[in-house]
């Protein structure tokens, strides 16, 4: 991993945008389930390009060596975003004046599921397509998939902390394709 100056710089950037800046200008409306689910769902965004980098850098010669980048990409993911959903509810009740409040939990646990097993499909098909193309058509491709994202919690914004489950369920079935596919390039017969 790197840990240079600007890769430091860039993540303190990050936490403190999402987990402060964010959540001072929403105010209370930062614990509102919509806003929860889009916080959950940030680890997408972090570990498809990290796995993109690590397939990129040399071929995994095993199904265990990509499985292992596959874990560390995902495990990225969610590490920074439970920071920020951390950090942001930490500075949400510091500006309250009442008492302690926690966002729906139900929606959080579910919204976070959601986000796991979304990670874990995109993680796959970013290592799949860096093994199958190349880095470029990787980032090309995942830049394709955040643009469905973003439009589909544009257009339907309310539904993402009601859909956690069947968005579980189309997770797990891209994760099996994209592990079969994974699977075709890494250990090719």
């Amino acid at each position: 991993m790197d840990f240079s100056a600007k890769v430091v710089v860039t993540h303190v950037l990050i936490i403190a945008i999402f987990g402060v800046f964010v959540p001072v200008m929403r105010g209370s409306s930062f614990f509102d389930p919509m806003m929860m689910a889009a916080y959950a769902c940030l680890g997408v965004l972090f570990g498809a390009p990290l796995a993109v980098g690590l397939f990129s850098k040399d071929r995994p010669q095993t199904m265990g060596e990509a499985l292992l980048r596959v874990l560390k990409s995902v495990g990225y993911g969610v590490a920074m975003t439970v920071v920020i959903i951390g950090v942001g509810l930490i500075t949400a009740n510091l500006r309250r004046s009442s008492g302690l409040r926690l966002p729906e939990l139900d929606t959080l646990c579910g919204s976070l599921v959601l986000a796991l097993f979304a990670s874990v499909a995109c993680v796959l098909l970013a290592g799949w397509m860096a093994l199958r193309f190349s880095q470029s058509v990787a980032r090309t491709g995942l830049r394709f998939v955040f643009l469905m994202f973003v439009l589909a919690f544009f257009y339907w914004p309310t539904r993402l902390p009601e859909i956690w489950l069947e968005g579980t369920g189309v997770a797990v079935a891209v994760s099996i394709i994209m592990m079969m596919l994974l699977r075709r390039e890494v250990s090719p017969r």
